[in-house]
């Protein structure tokens, strides 16, 4: 997707002038901004830690005029503004991503002409694709999202497209937001980071009177056709994802791991697997004419099968042949698994809307229950406190003694049916010994 900047005809970034603010609407046309002091600006921190880590940027915070407002245009590019709970709360640093920019530019929109709420949005949809280990793409985003308020001259907020819901409602109140706003700028021995190589600017410094509405996308790349594809049957099985918890991604990642981990019950080994379908199907070779073809999947090792004479009759039947492998080394009948399959059937379902606390019932919340009920804060606090290795080989060791468990529990059961087997053949035994007995004494 291109990004879009106002330029005039040799290239050059247009410096919009002028104070005609007719088009902006709302109570920001009236508010200054609270930092209006050196003092207060400093209370804020060291504007270091609001920088992505090696970006090597150096950056100042400044503040405003008491005449400032927030969507008032620069002479320049000595700074742009910024809402101050957006890196400190939201947690978006400096310089702003690819992506971040991508959205601002493709919108129309300056960082501060859009809501908190809605770089909140933005943010955890960053989170999300780096949990999956993906890189966000903006044809994939504006797939799910949209925007409301376009046309009001005034803030700007994101929501889901209707029936693509990824995240729930971020209904986080920020109490006089619209006033706690400063300068960001570069330090004057630096070239400004907001610039591109060209002099351009990687987003819109200042506000738009005409920003882009986008509702959807008409035409998107195979990478990304696939990647909605695959976040629309993502969206479809799981429930909305909390942006409050993935906002802790910087200062609490192993939490919010946890937290994906069971809400989206294993979607990133999922979306591996699916990624390596992606790049199989993908994988071509030249032909001695120079015609691309599709590589040929590598086939799977197999349970092979045999045929064998029944005992009785001239017909035979199918067996699995497990003699070969480290385990089993047993023949077992194909009819004799098939039987055990029709039996499981009812337990590998769901059993409907009858029964809403039943946990077989395709409602039941079951990652909600586990997050109330079985995942407390010390739970959290032990299952992070060993690495991803660790608890994936506590978990083969529960699976194994899991199997152990199904499987002495199986043959106990066999055991007890030829016992009930035969206390049946004895009892019958001993009731035609009666009547024979009762036939003598006649």
């Amino acid at each position: 997707m291109a990004l879009n900047r106002q330029t005039d005809e040799n290239g050059k970034p247009i410096v919009m002038l002028g104070n005609d603010y007719s088009w902006v609407k709302g109570e920001v046309r009236d508010l200054s901004s609270l930092f209006l002091d050196m003092e207060s600006v400093e209370r804020i921190g060291d504007p270091s830690l609001w920088v992505h880590e090696g970006s090597n940027v150096s950056l100042r915070f400044l503040p405003c005029d008491v005449e400032d407002r927030v969507y008032h245009r620069g002479e320049g590019w000595e700074f742009f503004y910024m809402y101050t709970t957006v890196f400190l709360d939201i947690g978006v640093k400096f310089l702003f991503t690819e992506f971040e920019c991508g959205v601002l530019s493709q919108l129309k929109y300056a960082p501060t002409q859009i809501h908190p709420n809605a770089w909140a949005f933005v943010r955890g949809f960053e989170i999300l694709m780096e949990y999956l280990g993906t890189k966000p793409l903006l044809e994939v985003f504006f797939s799910f999202s949209q925007a409301k308020g376009v046309r009001k001259g005034g803030v700007v907020t994101l929501n889901n497209m209707q029936g693509k819901a990824i995240f729930g409602l971020y209904r986080q109140s920020y109490k006089d937001f619209k006033q706690m706003f400063i300068k960001v700028g570069c330090v004057e021995e630096q070239f400004p980071f907001y610039l591109d190589e060209f002099g351009l600017e990687r987003f819109p410094l200042y506000w738009y009177s005409e920003p882009a509405q986008i509702l959807g996308m008409d035409k998107i790349s195979r990478e990304s056709a696939r990647m909605v594809e695959f976040m629309e049957g993502f969206v479809e099985k799981t429930e909305v994802l909390s942006l409050a918890i993935l906002l802790k991604w910087e200062k609490e990642r192993e939490y919010v791991k946890r937290y994906l981990q069971t809400t989206t019950g294993g979607l990133k080994n999922f979306f591996k697997n699916r990624v390596e379908r992606w790049h199989s199907a993908s994988t071509a070779v030249k032909t001695e004419e120079g015609v691309m073809v599709n590589q040929p999947l590598e086939k799977k090792k197999v349970v092979s099968l045999k045929r064998r004479r029944a005992e009785e009759g001239g017909s035979s039947k199918k067996i699995i042949d497990l003699t070969s492998t480290k385990c089993c080394g047993k023949e077992v009948s194909l009819e004799e698994v098939k039987r055990s399959t029709e039996k499981q059937r009812p337990l590998h379902g769901y059993v409907g809307e009858e029964d809403l606390t039943s946990v077989w019932s395709e409602h039941f919340p079951i990652s909600v229950v586990a997050e109330e009920h079985f995942q407390s804060k010390t739970d959290f606090d032990l299952l992070g406190s060993v690495d991803d290795k660790t608890r994936a080989q506590f978990l083969q060791v529960c699976a194994a003694r899991l199997l152990s468990l199904g499987r002495f529990e199986e043959l106990r059961a066999n055991d007890e049916a030829e016992k009930r087997k035969e206390e049946s053949k004895e009892i019958q035994r001993s009731l035609e010994l009666e009547k024979k007995l009762q036939v003598v004494n006649e």
